[in-house]
């Protein structure tokens, strides 16, 4: 056969290919659609179109820099092609490098001036280049040309959010979840443009979405607090009962005092406050008053032998709020007493399987848990009512599940440092925090140049290496919250994770498992790790170097673990943003109270009293940690701290013979950065930070969290 007649068969082949080849990409199955992909290029390499969908192909896979080549390519032996243009300039943002792609981006809209894609991305460049009001042009016109697009309304509210524009933002968000349930991207951002909204009268279509937040795992559940504590007093009914708590406090009502059991029925009803209390800690004093309240009444009514089905049902909710909080309620002596000798009787009871009522366990799973009880074990023996269900699994099965993983936690040498044998005693004793849902994660950095860009928007990167498999070592791991989240985060990363407290690795392993997620986990003390032959790309460590005696020591320990071209991230206090806090530890100290738990309580209630008249104080009640045992006792009992102003990191990094990269902001802030130091786009000028922290000295409540790398020519440890 001649070559002539051969044509028109590899014309047709060819053909079959790319139908077979949009066919996989449409229907999801991107591993068939690569392979054909390259079965084209290979075929035919002069042809533009095998490139452009194998760079299709490669960014859906997450892949963007592996896309870069073939869609540059496909671009080369295409010319001016407008989808190929906005495919590249998609990768390039992927990549972390906005300027490239507004420049491959404005060309694609010359050429496609009414396509809601290229606007897209070419209003997201505009946004990470810290440009939102100029994004806000080309991303209304795709919203205009695409109203029905769920991907260009949320476009379009993350550039009013980045403007402090929440209000504007949330009704697009709202039109964008009605049109894609699923878009996480707008999910996440409709978090962000409630997270510190307070309504003032209830609100229906609110109520359900926040509770559909909590039910689907929008975020982590404690950044809905604020808003819901809004909706639940603008509620006429428990408005009611917060005013006839604040006229009994701290006395000890009668159920019927408290509403009796049309308040019950309303409280049950509401599935808002349903969904809050068993997932979001309560930090709000007149709410938790009112369960405090509650559960004092609900005791007296199990003693009674009156609680009916409605009244365990509320107990059983009040149990896991109050589980969550680790049993921070105020309990007054009287109560305390009664509480002890229900335990007895339950332990009896358990002793010589005798018969207990449900409402008897519910009611002690309020106060302490069940598994400090001698035989609780035999509590899973039991038929139970489906309604205790939630408190045996997380009071005793659970926390059997974290004890058995004690035998995969590798262990190595510990230091004989007084401070971390007292730190290492304080986690044993309350893991901290504690934490079921983690944060979703949007799109895994492909890489960790990538990853910086995400996180510090126009960082310079020069000298900093991008392995396809980077070696990730968080030091100071806790409870797995973090090392969790860096290794959902960075694709590819293998994540060892390391921590004092044994407690606190057995939490962080069993969260690992529930989600899936491959992190190594060891017990290690940080300042034992200059005898680690393990080196690394990446090292973070957030919270932890601020509790050392020695945070400068702690910092050469880490820098002597790093790679060449390698980074870190290291988190710590502000003096400034913990002003509350010191005056908390003052009141504390000076009333001689301990941190055993009875002593906590009554120190929560002394400075939760001192707050009307203190306006320092007032912060602190807005603080997660104040409201669960754990967390306070990290929070005013800790038994170590450092605490850093700007000047105060310059000394420790020029020590450490590191550069700073930047600091992390969240968005709202660095947009007011950036108008204020627009020649500091990264927060890497310390003074100008010392100038905008003390105009806004709660910027950093969290810590500071500082993009860090060995200074050239400095010597490593």
């Amino acid at each position: 056969m001649s070559r002539r007649a051969r044509r028109p068969a590899a014309a047709s082949h060819d053909a079959s290919t790319q139908a077979a080849l949009v066919d996989a990409f449409r229907s999801g199955d991107l591993p068939r659609a690569e392979t054909l992909a390259r079965r084209l290029t290979a075929t035919r390499p002069g042809a533009a179109f095998g490139w452009k969908a194998l760079g299709s192909v490669l960014l859906a896979e997450g892949r963007p820099r592996a896309a870069l080549d073939a869609l540059e390519r496909a671009l080369a032996l295409a010319g001016d092609d407008p989808e190929c243009r906005n495919t590249l300039g998609r990768a390039l943002l992927d990549l972390g490098e906005p300027g490239r792609a507004l420049e491959v981006l404005e060309r694609a809209r010359a050429l496609r001036p009414a396509d809601p894609m290229v606007l897209g991305n070419l209003g997201a460049a505009l946004q990470t280049l810290g440009r939102s009001e100029a994004a806000l042009v080309p991303l209304a016109r795709a919203v205009a040309l695409a109203p029905d697009s769920a991907a260009a309304l949320n476009n379009q509210a993350g550039a009013l959010l980045a403007l402090d524009r929440a209000a504007a933002a949330r009704p697009l968000l709202e039109r964008a979840l009605a049109l894609d349930p699923g878009l996480v991207q707008a999910r996440a951002n409709w978090v962000r443009s409630v997270e510190m909204l307070r309504p003032d009268a209830p609100s229906p279509a609110l109520r359900g979405l926040l509770v559909r937040a909590l039910d689907e795992c929008w975020c982590m559940p404690q950044r809905l607090l604020v808003p819901s504590c809004a909706l639940l007093h603008a509620e006429p009914v428990i408005a009611a009962a917060l005013a006839r708590v604040a006229a009994h406090w701290p006395g000890a009502p009668t159920l019927a005092a408290l509403g009796g059991a049309p308040v019950v029925a309303a409280l049950l009803a509401d599935a808002l406050l349903m969904a809050l209390l068993p997932r979001v800690i309560l930090g709000d004093v007149g709410l938790e008053r009112l369960l405090t309240l509650l559960r004092r009444a609900l005791l007296v009514e199990v003693e009674q032998g009156r609680l009916d089905a409605d009244g365990l049902a509320l107990l059983v909710a009040i149990a896991q709020q109050c589980e969550l909080a680790e049993f921070v309620h105020d309990q007054d002596a009287e109560e305390t007493a009664r509480v002890a000798t229900l335990r007895a009787e339950l332990a009896e009871a358990l002793r010589w399987r005798a018969p207990i009522a449900a409402e008897r366990v519910a009611a002690l799973a309020a106060y302490l848990p069940l598994g400090s009880i001698p035989f609780a074990e035999r509590l899973l023996e039991r038929d139970w009512p489906e309604s205790l269900q939630p408190l045996l699994e997380r009071q005793l099965v659970e926390p059997l599940a974290e004890r058995r993983q004690l035998e995969h936690i590798e262990r190595w040498a510990l230091t004989e440092d007084v401070v971390s044998r007292r730190v290492r005693a304080q986690y044993e004793r309350n893991p901290y925090p504690r934490w079921r849902v983690s944060e979703p994660v949007l799109t895994p950095a492909p890489d960790l140049p990538a990853l910086l860009r995400q996180r510090l928007p126009g960082v310079e990167l020069g000298g900093v290496t991008c392995p396809e498999t980077p070696e990730v070592l968080v030091a100071g791991c806790g409870t797995g919250e973090h090392a969790i989240a860096t290794a959902r985060r960075l694709r590819g990363a293998r994540v060892l994770a390391i921590d004092l407290s044994l407690r606190s690795l057995c939490h962080a392993r069993a969260r690992s498992e529930a989600l899936g997620v491959a992190v190594r986990y060891a017990q290690a003390d940080l300042l034992a790790l200059a005898a680690l032959d393990e080196r690394f790309d990446l090292i973070e460590s957030v919270g932890v170097l601020h509790h050392l005696d020695d945070p400068l020591a702690g910092v050469r320990v880490l820098v002597g673990r790093l790679r060449p071209g390698g980074v870190m991230l290291l988190g710590l206090y502000s003096e400034r943003a913990r002003a509350a806090v010191y005056r908390a530890r003052a009141l504390v100290d000076a009333a001689g109270i301990g941190d055993d738990p009875a002593r906590i309580r009554r120190a929560r209630q002394r400075l939760i009293e001192a707050a009307d008249e203190e306006r320092v104080l007032r912060p602190l009640l807005d603080s997660p940690d104040f409201h669960s045992m754990s967390g306070c006792r990290d929070l005013l009992f800790h038994v170590q701290e450092h605490c850093f102003t700007p000047s105060g990191l310059a000394d420790l990094f020029s020590d450490a013979g590191l550069e700073l990269l930047g600091v992390e902001l969240d968005p709202t802030r660095r947009a007011a950065y950036r108008a204020r130091f627009p020649e500091d786009p990264t927060v890497a000028d310390l003074a100008r930070l010392d100038t905008f922290e003390r105009d806004h000295p709660l910027t950093f409540t969290a810590m500071y969290h500082c993009w860090v790398r060995p200074r050239a020519g400095a010597r490593p440890g």
